[in-house]
């Protein structure tokens, strides 16, 4: 049987996208998701424990040390080193974000890139064009969908980058188009995320999802490169095929294949100003807003009423998972809990979420303050958009109200670039492994360079394979 209309164009894009083809703003995106993934893995070292396995035994049962762990100092073998970066990049949910299709493009393709640019000697060149491919397709492949994919049991974010860091990783490979067929058929037979995974107080599954949708990438290709011959028909729009699976075949064709290759979804990300699901943003930055321009202490918070899209419900419910988190992941899919410590602290740092911090009394109380209703007018299936939201603080001193379009991370309000670099130096504060700051502090500058550098490996490796240990 022929290969799928979808499949096919996808691999197509995938294999004959050359660098020259993608718009300089495009290139631009992919540099600033590099240096912004690498602080945000580096900091998960130290500050979400749920990956420490993973770096355990990534390091443990590799035979060889080819592929940099980001912050640890430590190398493993392709697979499991694209494993355990896997786990760090989402683990704190400060990554970038696409708020279109609401997903994660990167969280498979850096850490399976990564990987594979030091154990294949990878060009900068290459690595942002496999890293533009991969963003693009799961963009467009999450946005897609014409159902929600939690209403029907599957949390997909993590999916699509996995199917996304396949058809980039074969471009950066060389595979041809049975290979590239192969790799993907293997690829939908490890990675699978119900539902239950995003909602569950006590799981950790949710920070370190990524961990095995990077390694099913990586494992695929290098076993499609070996010669196995998974290839399905149709494994996307097939009768039997993914989308029948996950939304009864509840999907929009154009959304894939119109302007693939001339418009760029993965140039409109969001890199985040605050670690915590983007659905939380627009709710943060009016409350920060309004605590810093009105000087409110948080004994004068009687209650934080939002007025909310339906979208927002998810990180609102269920109330004993949302009220009262359970694990770090947890809290920060949690927009009650996540005001809760923008109240007390007039900010929201890294640090901030704690362990200890989802024992404190004072943060439980007030999250309890949360309530919430649905905006005049919102419907069922009407998300609204993450940012809109409108909080009312109410006070002693009377109430303070806010309607929020735009927060600030947007790709209409954007970080800038001193601010990313600042936020990528304050997220190496955080590394497992103290490296030379000086060294560090040029990296940004090296970064914008990318694509004249021979050899990506040998960019890694010169600026993460040394260091010590912090003591953290």
């Amino acid at each position: 049987m022929a290969v799928g209309k979808v499949t096919e164009a996808l691999i197509r894009f995938a294999l004959e996208t050359k660098y020259e083809d993608i718009p300089e703003e495009v290139v631009r995106t992919q540099k600033k998701s590099l240096l912004d993934s690498i602080g945000v893995m580096a900091a998960a070292t130290t500050l979400e424990p749920a990956c420490a396995p993973f770096i355990g035994y990534a390091v443990d049962n590799s035979r060889e040390e080819a592929c940099t762990i980001i912050g640890t100092g430590r190398g493993a073998s392709p697979v499991l080193a694209a494993m355990a970066n896997g786990a760090l990049i989402h683990a704190l949910d400060y990554e970038d974000g696409h708020d279109g299709s609401k997903t994660h493009p990167n969280t498979a393709s850096i850490p399976a890139l990564l990987a594979l640019s030091q154990s294949m000697e990878l060009g900068g060149r290459d690595m942002l064009a496999a890293m533009a491919v991969s963003g693009e397709i799961a963009c467009r492949l999450k946005q897609s969908l014409r159902v929600n994919d939690l209403a029907c049991g599957w949390y997909s974010p993590p999916m699509f980058s996995a199917y996304g860091a396949v058809l980039g990783g074969a471009r950066a490979l060389g595979l041809d188009q049975g290979r590239t067929r192969d790799a993907l058929s293997i690829c939908m037979t490890q990675i699978l995320l119900p539902g239950q995974s995003a909602c569950s107080g006590e799981s950790v599954l949710r920070a370190v999802r990524d961990a095995f949708s990077a390694k099913a990438a990586v494992f695929s290709l290098l076993m499609a490169k070996a010669g196995v011959t998974a290839r399905l028909d149709e494994p996307f729009e097939g009768k039997l095929g993914l989308f029948r699976m996950m939304a009864n075949g509840d999907y929009d064709l154009r959304v894939i294949l119109d302007g693939l290759g001339e418009q760029w979804e993965c140039a409109r990300l969001r890199y985040k100003a605050w670690p915590c699901c983007g659905t939380v943003h627009g709710a943060l930055d009016a409350v920060l807003e309004l605590v810093n321009q009105y000087e409110l202490r948080p004994d004068e918070v009687q209650e934080i009423h939002l007025e909310v899209n339906p979208n927002h419900l998810r990180v609102l419910e269920p109330y004993e998972v949302k009220y009262r988190p359970k694990s770090l992941a947890a809290a920060k899919f949690s927009m009650p809990f996540s005001l809760a410590l923008a109240v007390w602290n007039r900010d929201l740092r890294l640090d901030m979420y704690r362990e200890e911090a989802l024992k404190d009394e004072r943060l439980l109380q007030m999250a309890q303050k949360v309530t919430y209703c649905l905006r005049a007018g919102a419907v069922t299936g009407d998300d609204g958009g993450d940012d809109h939201i409108t909080v009312v603080l109410k006070t002693g001193r009377g109430s303070f109200r806010k309607e929020q379009f735009v927060s600030l991370g947007a790709p209409e309000k954007p970080l800038s670039e001193a601010r990313l670099a600042k936020k990528f130096l304050d997220c190496m504060q955080f590394s497992r492994y103290r490296y030379n700051p000086e060294k560090i502090q040029k990296l940004p500058g090296e970064i914008k360079g990318l694509e004249q550098l021979p050899s990506v490996g040998a960019f890694v490796h010169r600026y993460f394979s040394a260091g010590e240990e912090s003591g953290r």
